[in-house]
């Protein structure tokens, strides 16, 4: 396809690429409507050079996309020219530059692998931007490709070759390299069941694409001889009739459509709670800084949520980001945790680095509430019994950033 104005800028890229651009709207087709709805807005991470965005625009979609520092003037001047929407952010880090459930469809494609910081955050802003019911693409190439299995199996790198130029085994530029590859398994675990950020998705189409894969004439030119006689149709056959050894890995997901996001930070009727804090600790080369700012609760607790839409019909869920950022010789904290005076559950926790979600079944009275109050009494320990010059006795943490209610 070509695509005037980019082709002629970036064509390359567009030839190596093509076919994954043609799976990805392929499987955006399969989960929206065609053509979809007026106003239907996509956002595009990491839409540099823009062949995506601009596939979806023909479609009826409007544009906006992220992307970093790599956005040279002339695509700059393509997109204005499309009435793209473009902003600019370090997806890792930032907070993506838009309102909540803005989005109908979110694009992810051949990012996630680039990350090296924290891939759940950057799956949380898509989760956050996109509207209830709304569409994530996301696709990343398979660690467990045929190639990466032979080659290991051989007692070879699948890495780019040690003996090659210095900046294609090690790029200046970080954005060019892989920081970590991702099997199936692995993503579906990030999308749906994590604990790590309150989001939570639900996985409509796993699928192992051979976009990446070569065809049969193809790999005969790649190798000819009787090397390639006697190996290329053999790995063709094989990566046909297992998809699991293909070479890319693409997945639909949706945001739940009853899904709320609730700021933690604006919770009413707070007792039993200190004043909010923020992470005073440095990040090492084993811990990272907390997402969000936190309170540290007392041995009991009490705060209460909005319930954005009330409803006697759907059982409702909490996804709700606690902590308990204690030293490691700290004991562990056990908890229990009651909904408008319901006891829903009981949990312990260790010592840890990060937030720790737990899920909680809201009683059926506290569904058709406007607002229902969560109470936590736990164990405490004291700081100064570990070198530390806080006399207080602690609890565990909440999140000041997002819990999630959804229907279970």
């Amino acid at each position: 396809m070509h695509i005037e104005g980019l082709s002629n800028l970036y064509g390359d890229y567009q030839n190596m690429h093509q076919r994954r651009f043609d799976d990805t709207i392929a499987q955006l087709e399969r989960h929206t409507p065609s053509p979809p709805g007026a106003g239907s807005a996509l956002l595009d991470v990491g839409i540099f050079p823009g062949f995506i965005a601009t596939m979806a625009q023909q479609r009826g979609y409007s544009i906006s996309g992220i992307a970093n520092e790599e956005m040279t003037p002339e695509f700059r001047a393509y997109a204005d020219a499309h009435a793209f929407t473009l902003a600019q952010c370090d997806v890792e880090v930032d907070r993506f530059p838009f309102d909540d459930a803005t989005f109908d469809v979110v694009i992810c494609t051949e990012i996630i692998e680039h990350m090296y910081r924290n891939p759940f955050a950057l799956l949380a802003q898509c989760f956050r931007v996109l509207k209830p019911g709304g569409l994530l693409i996301l696709s990343t190439p398979n660690l467990a490709r045929l190639p990466v299995v032979t080659a290991l199996l051989r007692g070879r790198s699948y890495m780019p070759a040690i003996e090659g130029p210095l900046d294609e085994s090690f790029p200046v530029n970080p954005c060019y390299a892989h920081r970590r590859e991702y099997t199936m398994a692995e993503i579906i675990h990030m999308l749906c069941a994590q604990k790590k950020e309150a989001y939570q998705f639900t996985a409509q189409e796993r699928r192992f694409s051979d976009c990446w894969n070569a065809g049969l004439r193809q790999r005969f030119h790649d190798c000819p001889g009787l090397r390639g006689v006697l190996s290329q149709p053999y790995q063709w056959m094989l990566q046909t009739c297992c998809p699991r050894l293909r070479a890319c890995l693409m997945i639909a997901a949706r945001r739940p459509a009853f899904s709320h996001l609730i700021a933690l930070s604006q919770c009413h009727d707070i007792t039993g709670c200190f004043d909010v804090e923020t992470d005073a600790f440095s990040p090492t080369m084993d811990r990272h800084p907390l997402p969000a700012p936190f309170r540290w609760t007392t041995d009991r607790a009490t705060f209460a949520l909005p319930n954005p839409h009330p409803t006697k019909e759907v059982a409702l869920n909490l996804r709700l980001p606690l902590a308990f950022l204690a030293p490691p010789t700290a004991p562990c904290a056990a908890l229990s945790i009651s909904i408008d005076g319901h006891h829903v559950l009981s949990h312990g926790m260790a010592p840890g680095k990060a937030y720790e979600v737990v899920s909680i079944a809201l009683p059926r009275d506290s569904c058709s509430r406007e607002r229902f109050t969560v109470t936590i009494e736990t164990t405490t320990w004291k700081p100064a019994d570990f070198g530390v010059s806080d006399q207080r006795d602690l609890g565990i943490m909440v999140s000041c950033g997002d819990a999630l209610l959804c229907s279970e």
